[in-house]
């Protein structure tokens, strides 16, 4: 009897121990002030959905920062259109301890098409801002998103578009973040396609319009700007890898936006240009990265058979490419237009990231509505990590936690931030004392995820889906 009480002692000091693991938060009380924050809905594209490691799946959307507010605030879960796993499209998952990258087998079902009403979380993966009062299915919407007829599910709900589901639910509250899309998608495609962000002047007049919607449909109303691309992994990780294998002296050779391959020029890159991000490698260059110097086609051989047609051909149509020369080395086999933003590409989405951001601002403050800047806030993050609540994040791909598997989601612990961040903006401006998402749990789910410290690899397979699903095309 000794012995299994100082076994059971011994096992009782374990768990004790690891429970110190967790940081010690002080929980506080939500006070609304006698104000009501429901109904409440969610408007915005990819993230305010819960897309995750290229995927919309429960497992997440469960965690996306809409949902977490709700739950602050008192509302309880919000109706997402939930998708069992593995996802649309299917997840990002690790097959080995390598760090290799590919979707989850399967296939995932929405298990809420027959809501007889719209969902509270209208976040459309894919969707510009100028579909917001105008699509109502992919096929009359800007961006084509085949996610808005998942979401949307008319003919069912009236033909209608987000604004007008959004107004449906009669709402007294709404979060709205849009715009992402109407320059990340000139970004993740390397300009490939588009090849140029959305008009500034008419993105402008655009959030105008939906401004004075919103300012029309709810008492409480809060947006928020758009992140800086130099503060997202997909354009941070992997060039720093490339320029420390350019010999001394050395550049590296790519494909100038919208120039065809020439036999005797292309644009140059140095080592230092890729350290000190002058230029950016996206996420999606991963594994062709690893034959940079050596005579390969694996890109083209890649993109036909995304194409659905033979290498041989698609090569034959690319006048002055010859994959026997060293990848990346050579001016005939240069790195993609589509896997590398150059000096000029990147002043190109920066202008129009603050020339959106300048209206998004200017509107929030003509109709009162809490301001969350996002882009000062990953900026900063990406400079000097996030420390609250005793949790540590940093922008770092994988290691740093903040985003998924796809280098431009945040993560159940991004979500987290995020929604503290949207919290602190409605305290604020509304007069509230909402409580702040706890966020070890949110952190511990993600790091479950990442499994590893390797950095994965990406290829068309992997990241495709992400680049559309921010509004950009490869070919």
């Amino acid at each position: 009897m000794k012995y299994i009480t100082i076994s059971l002692l011994f096992l009782f000091i374990i768990i004790q121990s690891c429970a110190l693991d967790e940081p010690s938060i002080t929980k506080t009380e939500t006070n609304l002030n006698n104000k009501v924050l429901s109904p409440y809905v969610a408007i915005g594209n990819s993230v305010t959905a819960g897309y995750q490691s290229s995927s919309l799946v429960e497992k997440h959307q469960r965690n996306s920062f809409p949902n977490l507010i709700s739950r602050q605030i008192g509302n309880g879960e919000l109706e997402h259109p939930w998708v069992s796993y593995p996802g649309i499209p299917n997840i990002l998952e690790l097959k080995s301890l390598t760090g290799v990258l590919a979707p989850a087998p399967g296939t995932g079902i929405p298990t809420n098409t027959t809501l007889a009403r719209p969902y509270d979380n209208l976040g459309i993966p894919g969707i510009v801002l100028a579909d917001v009062q105008v699509a109502t299915a992919s096929d009359n919407s800007y961006s084509g998103s085949a996610a808005i007829d998942l979401i949307l599910r008319n003919p069912a709900m009236g033909n209608t578009t987000v604004y007008q589901q959004a107004q449906m639910l009669q709402p007294n509250f709404i979060t709205c973040w849009i715009g992402n899309n109407d320059v990340l998608g000139f970004a993740t495609s390397g300009g490939v396609q588009p090849s140029s962000p959305t008009n500034s002047q008419v993105f402008a007049n655009l959030y105008g319009s939906l401004a004075a919607g919103l300012d029309t449909l709810a008492e409480y109303v809060v947006v928020s700007t758009i992140p800086d691309v130099t503060s997202l992994p997909f354009f941070t990780t992997v060039g720093p890898r490339v320029a420390a294998g350019i010999p001394a002296g050395g550049v590296l050779r790519y494909q100038e936006h919208g120039q065809p391959i020439s036999p005797t020029h292309s644009g140059t890159s140095t080592a230092e240009d890729l350290f000190t991000y002058k230029h950016f490698i996206t996420l999606l260059a991963g594994q062709y990265a690893a034959e940079i110097g050596k005579p390969s086609g694996l890109w083209y051989r890649d993109l036909a058979a995304d194409m659905g047609i033979p290498v041989s051909a698609l090569i034959a149509g690319i006048q002055h490419l010859d994959t026997t020369q060293a990848f990346g080395f050579y001016p005939q086999n240069p790195i993609p237009d589509a896997l590398i933003l150059d000096e000029s590409e990147i002043e190109t989405a920066q202008t129009s990231i603050s020339e959106f951001n300048t209206a998004i601002t200017n509107l929030a403050d003509q109709y009162g509505f809490a301001l969350v800047d996002i882009y000062t806030i990953f900026n900063n993050i990406a400079q000097n990590g996030y420390h609250e609540q005793n949790v540590h994040l940093s922008a770092a791909f994988i290691t740093g936690g903040l985003f998924s598997r796809d280098g431009v989601h945040p993560s159940d612990a991004g979500h987290g931030v995020i929604a503290n961040e949207f919290i602190k903006a409605m305290n604020a401006e509304f007069d509230l004392d909402i409580a702040p998402v706890i966020l070890y749990p949110l952190q511990a789910q993600t790091a479950a995820d990442q499994e590893t410290k390797a950095e994965p690899l990406h290829n068309i397979q992997s990241l495709k889906s992400t680049v559309e699903v921010l509004g950009g095309k490869l070919w």
